[in-house]
C-alpha cells in the first residue's frame, strides 16, 4: 500500500534545475534550503549554488537562507530556475548607484544621497517640483506656478566652470536635460541618486563640477508574475497667499497722500474728490473705471488629471517592465471663448517607458530601455509669469478692460490710454485673450546595453556596452488679432445722463481678421556609445 502510494505522488512529476545567487554581488549561495511548500520534501544547494528538485506545474518553491529574504516560487511549467536573494538586512544591503555601477550604502564615503522613486511622487505632473525637501544637499526653486514649468535645481550651490550651472542628469546611464527628466513619472523611477562632492563626481570629470543626478528606471525580476497597477488622480489646485490689493477709493485717496508727500509744494491731486466719489459710486464704469484685473484674469482654482498604468514580470530568460504614463494640466487663466481658437492653458502630456532584458547565454544579456515623451501644449502666446506682472503693474482706475458691444460690431473695443506722446498702455486683459501659441514635441530616447559576463576569463571580469540613440523635434505656430483701442470721451459725460459716453479710438491699426504665423520647427539628435570594462574581485585574508 505504501509502495502504491508513493507512485501515485510520483506521477506527473518532472525534475527542476536551478541556481540561486545573491542579488547584489552576483555569488552563488551555498546551502540555501529549498523546499516544496506545504510538504517535507526539499533540498539544499551545491558549491556552485545549484539544486535539483522533483516538481510539477502546481509546484510552489520556498527559498530559505540566513540573512536574506525568504522567497515563495511558482514553478509552473519552468525546468530552470534561476534565483536572486535579496538580503534580509535593509539598511545594510541597500544599494545605492554610483559613477561605476552600484554600491552598498554602508560602504560608501562620498556624499551621495538617494532614495526610492515612490519618495518622489507628489499630486503633481512636473517631477522636479518634487525634488524640494527630498533630497539632502539639493536646492530647488519655481519661479512660475505655470502649469509644466521646470524647477530650477542646484547641488550645494553653482559652480560655473563652462558656463554650466545646473547639475549633470543621467537616465539609465544616458544624459537628458531637466525637461525630459521633469516628465518622467515617480512610478517609473527605480532609484535616484545624487552624486554631491567631488570623490563621488570624480568620474565624470569637470561635466560633474555642479553634481550629479543618477536616475534608474524600473526592471522586471526573473520568475515572476505579471503585475498590473493602475492609478488614476485629480488633483484641485488653488492659488495660495495671493497679493490683497487695496479698494479703488482707497488706492486712490493713498496715492494722492504718497504724491503729496513726495513734494515740498502743494500740488495739484492726481485724483480730485469729484472723481473718487464717481468712481466709488458706480455711476459709470466705463467713464470712471473700478477694474479687479486679477479676479478678471485669474479663476480661483483649477483641476488637473493624471493616470499611469505599468506592468512587470518575467519567464526565465526576459523580464520586462512596461509603463504608460498621462498628464492633463490646465491653467488659472479665466479666458472666455471670444476667437475660432480657444488659447486657455490645456496640456497633454504622455510619458511611455519600456524596459526589456533578454538572457541571450548564461552570460550575455542585452537590455533594451526606451523612453517616449509626446505631448501637446496650448495657450496664450504669453506666459503666465508676464499676464501676472501686467495685472500687478496696471492700477484699477486708468481704462476699463473693454467696453460694451453695440450692434454691428465686428471687434472687441478693448480699453485703454495713453501713457506718453504716442505709447499706450498694455491692457492685461487684452494680453491674455489676444494671441493663441500651440506646440506639439516628441523625444525618443532608446539604449541597447549588452552586458556579457568574462568569468570563462577571470571571475569578476565583464564588459557593459551602451548604445543610444535620442531624438527631439518640436514644431509650433501662433495666432493673433491686432486688437482696437478705444477709450471713454469723458466731455460727453455729464450727471444728467450718467450712462452715455463717446468712444475716441486710440489707433490706427487693428484687424477683424486672425493672422497665423509660419510652422516653427526644431529638431535634435544625439548618438552615444560607451563600453567600459569592469573587474570586480574580493579576495579574503
Amino acid at each position: 500500500v505504501n509502495r502504491a502510494a508513493a507512485k501515485e505522488k510520483t506521477v506527473g512529476k518532472r525534475t527542476l534545475i536551478g541556481t540561486v545567487i545573491d542579488a547584489s554581488t552576483g555569488d552563488a549561495l551555498i546551502g540555501v534550503n529549498v523546499k516544496v511548500k506545504g510538504t517535507g520534501e526539499g533540498t539544499i544547494t551545491d558549491l556552485d549554488g545549484k539544486f535539483s528538485i522533483g516538481v510539477t506545474s502546481q509546484t510552489q518553491l520556498e527559498i530559505s537562507y540566513i540573512g536574506y529574504k525568504t522567497q515563495t516560487i511558482e514553478v509552473g511549467d519552468l525546468g530552470v530556475l534561476n534565483v536572486k536573494m535579496e538580503g534580509d538586512n535593509e539598511v545594510l544591503d541597500e544599494v545605492v548607484v554610483v559613477g561605476a555601477g552600484t554600491q552598498k550604502k554602508v560602504s560608501i564615503t562620498g556624499a551621495i544621497t538617494a532614495t526610492e522613486g515612490i519618495q518622489l511622487k507628489a499630486p503633481t505632473s512636473s517631477l522636479t517640483s518634487s525634488l524640494a525637501g527630498k533630497l539632502a544637499g539639493v536646492i530647488s526653486t519655481n519661479s512660475s506656478g505655470e502649469p509644466g514649468s521646470t524647477s530650477a535645481f542646484y547641488i550645494r550651490g553653482i559652480n560655473t566652470f563652462g558656463g554650466v550651472a545646473t547639475p549633470l542628469i543621467l537616465l539609465d546611464g544616458v544624459e537628458i536635460s531637466s525637461g525630459d527628466l521633469n516628465r518622467i513619472p515617480a512610478e517609473s523611477i527605480e532609484s535616484f541618486s545624487v552624486l554631491k562632492d567631488a570623490s563621488a563626481t570624480a568620474i565624470y570629470g569637470n561635466r560633474g563640477a555642479n553634481g550629479v543626478m543618477l536616475v534608474t528606471t524600473k526592471h522586471g525580476k526573473e520568475n515572476t508574475k505579471a503585475t498590473v497597477n493602475v492609478s488614476v488622480e485629480a488633483s484641485y489646485f488653488q492659488p495660495m497667499n495671493t497679493p490683497e490689493f487695496a479698494d479703488v477709493p482707497t488706492f486712490m485717496r493713498t496715492y494722492n497722500e504718497a504724491q503729496q508727500a513726495r513734494s515740498a509744494t502743494v500740488i495739484t491731486p492726481r485724483y480730485s474728490d469729484e472723481i473718487i466719489a464717481a468712481t466709488e459710486s458706480g455711476i459709470n464704469p466705463y467713464v470712471y473705471p473700478d477694474v479687479d484685473w486679477y479676479d478678471l484674469v485669474f479663476k480661483e482654482s483649477t483641476m488637473n488629471q493624471r493616470a499611469n498604468v505599468n506592468i512587470m514580470g518575467g519567464g526565465p530568460k526576459v523580464s520586462y517592465y512596461m509603463s504608460l504614463q498621462a498628464n492633463h494640466d490646465t491653467g488659472l487663466l479665466d479666458i472666455p471663448k471670444a476667437y475660432s481658437f480657444d488659447n486657455n492653458i490645456n496640456k497633454w502630456g504622455y510619458t511611455f517607458q519600456n524596459n526589456i532584458a533578454y538572457k541571450v547565454t548564461p552570460t550575455t544579456r542585452i537590455d533594451l530601455r526606451m523612453n517616449a515623451q509626446i505631448g501637446n501644449n496650448k495657450g496664450p502666446n504669453a506666459s503666465v509669469s508676464d499676464i501676472f506682472y501686467q495685472v500687478y503693474n496696471n492700477n484699477p482706475v486708468t481704462f476699463p478692460a473693454y467696453f460694451p458691444a453695440e450692434p454691428g460690431d465686428k471687434h472687441i473695443k478693448y480699453g485703454n490710454a495713453i501713457l506718453s506722446g504716442t505709447s499706450l498702455y498694455t491692457n492685461p486683459y487684452q494680453y491674455m485673450l489676444g494671441s493663441y501659441k500651440e506646440v506639439n514635441y516628441s523625444m525618443l530616447n532608446t539604449s541597447i546595453y549588452i552586458n556579457q559576463n568574462l568569468d570563462f576569463v577571470t571571475k569578476g571580469l565583464k564588459i557593459i556596452a551602451l548604445v543610444n540613440w535620442k531624438s527631439w523635434s518640436e514644431t509650433s505656430y501662433t495666432r493673433w488679432l491686432d486688437p482696437y483701442w478705444y477709450r471713454a470721451d469723458s466731455k460727453s459725460w455729464s450727471p444728467d445722463n450718467p450712462g452715455e459716453y463717446t468712444l475716441e479710438r486710440l489707433n490706427s491699426s487693428g484687424s477683424e481678421y486672425i493672422s497665423q504665423s509660419g510652422i516653427g520647427r526644431g529638431a535634435d539628435n544625439t548618438f552615444y556609445f560607451h563600453g567600459p570594462v569592469s573587474y570586480t574581485h574580493l579576495t579574503l585574508p
